[in-house]
C-alpha cells in the first residue's frame, strides 16, 4: 500500500521497475523477511523478559495515520488495490484499538507480600471474589478547623458502593510514587490540587469482602490539609462532608455507622500514631 504511492509521487524509484504499480515484488519479500526477524527477536526477548504492561494499543496510533496518508495518495492516483489494501487495515487497526486499548490508571499493579511488582490487570476484571494483593493508597484530607473531608462513594462502584469513607482512595500504577497516585487522585475524584500530603502509615494492609468483591490492597495512609472547597466528580463521588475528628473517631469505631472496613482499621491506626497527633494537634 505504502510503496507504490511513494513511487507514485517520486520518493524512490527502481531501475526497471517492478509489477506492482512500478514497484518490484523482492521489495515486499524484503519487507517481509527483515519485518519476520525483528518479530521473532522481539518474541524471545519477551519470552524472557516478560512486561508487566501489556503493549499499549496507543502506539499503533502513528501507524493509523501514516496509512490514511499512504491510501489517500492511491485513491488520488487512482491505484485500487493500494487503496483496498489500505481501507482493509485501517478498519483492523480500529477494531485492534477499540477492543485492547486501555488507560494506565485503570491498570492495578500486582505485587507480593513485599510490595514488589509482580503483573497488572484491569482494574474492575481484577476486583472479583479472589482479587489479588495490589498497590493501592487513602487519604485523610483534614481543613484548619482540624475537620476531615468524608466522601460517599458513588452508587455505581463495583467496590463498596455508596458507602461512607476516608476523604480519597485509589491505585497506584506502574512506576508511579504513592504521593504522585495520591494527588493524582486528589484531583480527579475531589478537583482538589496543590495539597502537600505525608505518608503516615506506609505499610498498612488489609483485605476485605462485600457483596462477594474483594478487596486486597497494601494501602499506605496519607494525611493532608487544605482549605480548598471540594469539587466532586459524580463519576466516583456521590456526596461529601466535613466532620470533627474526635466525633469520626466515635462514629467509626461503631459498625452500625457502616463506614469502608479500611476507614475503621486506618483510624483506629491512626489515632494510636504519635506523628499523626501531633499533625493535627497543630490545627
Amino acid at each position: 500500500m505504502l510503496d507504490p504511492g511513494a513511487v507514485k509521487i517520486g520518493f524512490w524509484r527502481y531501475e526497471g521497475g517492478g509489477a506492482f504499480y512500478g514497484v518490484p515484488m523482492s521489495n515486499f519479500a524484503g519487507w517481509l523477511f527483515s519485518g519476520a526477524i525483528g518479530g521473532i527477536v522481539l518474541e524471545i526477548f519477551t519470552a524472557f523478559k516478560k512486561p508487566l504492561l501489556p503493549a499499549p494499543a496507543q502506539l499503533i496510533s502513528s501507524t493509523f495515520f501514516i496509512i490514511f496518508f499512504w491510501s489517500a495518495i492511491a485513491f488520488f492516483s487512482g491505484m485500487w488495490v493500494p487503496v483496498i489494501i489500505g481501507i482493509v487495515v485501517l478498519l483492523m487497526l480500529t477494531a485492534f484499538y477499540l477492543r485492547y486499548h486501555y488507560a494506565f490508571d485503570d491498570m492495578i499493579v500486582y505485587v507480593d507480600v513485599d510490595n514488589n511488582a509482580i503483573g497488572t490487570a484491569p482494574k474492575l476484571a481484577a476486583h472479583d471474589g479472589d482479587t489479588k494483593r495490589h498497590r493501592a493508597f487513602s487519604i485523610f484530607l483534614f481543613n484548619g478547623k482540624g475537620e476531615l473531608l468524608l466522601q460517599q462513594r458513588a452508587l455505581t462502584k463495583k467496590t463498596w458502593p455508596g458507602v461512607w469513607s476516608n476523604s480519597c482512595c485509589g491505585h497506584v500504577m506502574l512506576h508511579e510514587t504513592t504521593e504522585a497516585a495520591a494527588k493524582r487522585r486528589l484531583k480527579y475524584e475531589l478537583g482538589i490540587k496543590g495539597v502537600k500530603l505525608d505518608v503516615i502509615l506506609g505499610d498498612f494492609r488489609y483485605r476485605a469482602e462485600k457483596d462477594g468483591v474483594v478487596e486486597n490492597e497494601i494501602c499506605p495512609v496519607l494525611v493532608g490539609f487544605t482549605d480548598g472547597l471540594p469539587a466532586p466528580n459524580p463519576a466516583e463521588v456521590n456526596d461529601v462532608r466535613w466532620i470533627g475528628w474526635n466525633q469520626f473517631v466515635k462514629d467509626v469505631a461503631d459498625p452500625a455507622n457502616g463506614y469502608s472496613p479500611w476507614a475503621r482499621e486506618e483510624v483506629e491506626l491512626l489515632n494510636a500514631d504519635r506523628r499523626f497527633n501531633d499533625l493535627i494537634s497543630n490545627l
